[in-house]
């Protein structure tokens, strides 16, 4: 949010207004490093103690909590439409299938049950936003679902 803090000042002295903010669209995809790095990685050049901190279901929980006062932030700097994208199938990524190989899955289950925890938490604080926020809209853009669908798997 620094940098776009700093843009839309520069902006604004520029356009002499913010009001234009209110007709941007924001598109935000976070989470997939979170998960990778944070609370999965083992390599000791990035590795945290997320892990040992949090249950799966708590760490989760601190990204929301993150992910929502940011997006307030975004909110009060004038953002008013927002899609949010969901987690995309954590356990199919090709540093997670290398690092884990998955001995005949598709994919490692248990990277694949953090998507749906972090995707049904993230499709609750939407719809919360959206509840406390009448003015703007906020998207929850569900990108497993909508790539199973066109894999044939729904």
């Amino acid at each position: 949010m620094i940098h776009h803090n700093s843009t839309v000042s520069h902006i604004s002295r520029i356009q002499k207004n913010t009001t234009f903010l209110k007709e941007c669209i924001y598109v935000i995809n976070i989470g997939m490093n979170d998960y990778i790095y944070n609370y999965f990685a083992t390599s000791p050049d990035y590795r945290y103690d997320s892990s040992e901190l949090y249950l799966l279901e708590e760490y989760t929980d601190v990204l929301m909590v993150q992910y929502y006062r940011q997006l307030k932030v975004l909110y009060n700097l004038g953002g008013r439409e927002v899609a949010l994208f969901g987690l995309d199938q954590l356990g199919c990524t090709p540093l997670i299938v290398k690092r884990w190989p998955p001995k005949g899955r598709a994919c490692k289950q248990l990277l694949s049950d953090v998507v749906y925890v972090f995707n049904n938490k993230l499709k609750t604080l939407v719809e919360g936003l959206n509840k406390d926020k009448p003015d703007a809209r906020f998207t929850f853009i569900n990108t497993t679902s909508i790539l199973q669908k066109k894999e044939g798997k729904q």
